[in-house]
């Protein structure tokens, strides 16, 4: 059984200990699919970390407190 994507993004992310990441470890070594989709979401944050922050524009911040205000 594949783990699920949450799990994966955990992995890569080194989020992951103990046991969880021993679990995962041991289906990384037989599964090509998920060693991809592994290396793929490494690429992607290795990609968005060099990235500069952009700061929003102020009218979004209005509309994520109106957002949680009716939440």
């Amino acid at each position: 059984m594949h783990p699920d994507e949450l799990t994966l993004n955990e992995y890569a992310d080194d989020a992951l200990t103990g046991a969880a990441r021993a679990d995962v470890e041991r289906h990384l070594a037989a599964c090509a699919a998920c060693r991809g989709l592994v290396d793929d979401l490494r690429a992607i944050a290795s990609a968005a970390a060099t990235l500069t922050p952009v700061d929003p524009p102020a009218a979004a911040w209005t509309r994520i407190a109106e957002a949680l205000q009716e939440a």
